[in-house]
């Protein structure tokens, strides 16, 4: 077990792969916290570099909360959050991308109803944030919320996850099959376990007015379609599982054809192709290579 000397009843868990600009952002956030011996840190490293280990090992002192590093052999953000379900020792397991920001008060509230309901999981609500500018997405509140597709919705997300530890553990944790590993896109570990978590009746609470800002995807048109892409294709490779989670493959691909030319022609005969109709022509493209994926690879 991963022990530290002070008594907390949540770690946070962070796991990353070669983005080191990305974590320092997260720490700085999280040390911004003002609830720093209720909950530690863990930062599970499987880069194949040693530059977050580097960086650890010079300034671990600066953080005020308990922090503990592993750097595991392999790739896979699964398999790390993996190691860190076997080996924490709190009750609560908190997930946080390594590309995330959190506002000032949002820990203390975690904590304080972790303390208050005992829930078996507890989510917030997630933003993506576009354009680019990330200093002036932040200052000028312009968030887009690009974590929907065509379909059934994508409740959770291991984006910021807060489960009791031995939920997790007699789960099994995250299937090592579906999630990302390095740079190769993979949208469905979490998924699956939410919606086993769903099978069982165990419901997953939400923090309101805590939201979290998700600088995840999409910082490119090409690296938008492959998300969408992915997404799509492990969404109908859950359904074919047996999970009530995508529309039927025909049925979604359809859908998307529609919703591309619709979208598109709007924007020809308004003469306004804006940031946000880009992204929704390009994710109707990644949907419809989805399917194609999954045909492809049935």
């Amino acid at each position: 077990m991963l022990n530290s000397k002070y008594l907390a009843q949540l770690t946070v868990v962070i796991c990353t792969f070669n983005r080191l600009n990305h974590l320092k952002l997260i720490l700085n956030s999280l040390n911004g916290s003002e609830v720093g011996k209720s909950f530690k840190l863990l930062i599970v490293d499987n880069s194949d570099n040693d530059l977050t280990q580097r960086f650890y090992n010079h300034n671990r002192s600066h953080f005020t909360h308990p922090i503990i590093f592993a750097r595991i052999a392999g790739n896979g953000v699964s398999k790390a959050r993996n190691y860190a379900i076997k080996n924490v020792d709190t009750p609560y397991i908190l997930f946080i991308d390594d590309d995330c920001l959190l506002l000032h008060d949002t820990m203390n509230q975690v904590v304080d109803y972790l303390d208050m309901n005992k829930p078996d999981a507890l989510t917030t609500e997630i933003i993506g944030v576009l354009p680019f500018n990330r200093a002036h997405c932040i200052e000028s509140q312009e968030f887009v919320n690009v974590d929907d597709v065509h379909g059934k919705p994508h409740y959770i997300s291991s984006t910021f996850l807060c489960v009791k530890s031995k939920v997790l553990r007699d789960f099994g944790g995250f299937d090592e099959n579906y999630g990302p590993k390095g740079s190769h896109h993979g949208y469905g570990d979490d998924t699956k376990l939410e919606l086993k978590l769903k099978q069982a009746n165990i419901q997953v609470d939400k923090i309101k007015n805590a939201p979290v800002l998700h600088f995840s995807h999409g910082l490119n048109g090409k690296i938008w379609i492959i998300t969408r892409m992915n997404l799509a294709y492990y969404q109908l490779k859950l359904r074919r599982e047996g999970f009530d989670i995508a529309l039927p493959p025909m049925m979604l691909f359809t859908r998307g054809v529609y919703y591309f030319f619709r979208t598109s022609a709007r924007a020809f005969f308004r003469f306004s192709f804006d940031c946000r109709t880009k992204f929704s022509i390009l994710r109707e493209v990644g949907v419809m290579l989805g399917c194609i994926k999954y045909y492809l690879r049935r």
